[in-house]
């Protein structure tokens, strides 16, 4: 069998989602799960921690809480810079939008 090829589906250990057994990763929680055919998950227990959010147990190696949803470090955020400029330029495109009918209907008139 390659690896390829999808085989049977066990319950992720840490979300509960059906994965492939031979998934490196839990494509719903993204969860290391090794990637290794007959792995016994329940080892995993070893490699957990609390979050520092809300509490509940999560793998060390996550780069967000499955359960509040929070990023666990500044360096695994997205970038807000982003979309904090959408904002005032969204706030100006309906402004010039108002403003140039307000001309149009003032001609027309």
């Amino acid at each position: 069998m390659s690896w390829d090829e999808p085989t049977e589906t066990t319950p992720c250990p840490h979300c509960g989602e059906d994965v492939y057994e031979n998934a490196e990763r839990c494509p719903h929680c993204e969860h290391y799960l090794g990637g290794v055919e007959g792995t016994d998950w329940a080892d995993d227990q070893d490699d957990t921690t609390t979050c520092p959010y809300c509490g509940e147990t999560i793998y060390d190696d996550s780069e967000r809480c499955p359960h509040c949803e929070r990023y666990l470090t500044e360096e695994e955020e997205p970038d807000e810079g982003e979309a904090s400029t959408r904002k005032p330029s969204l706030i100006v495109g309906v402004i010039v939008v108002v403003i140039v009918v307000a001309i149009l209907w003032a001609m027309r008139g």
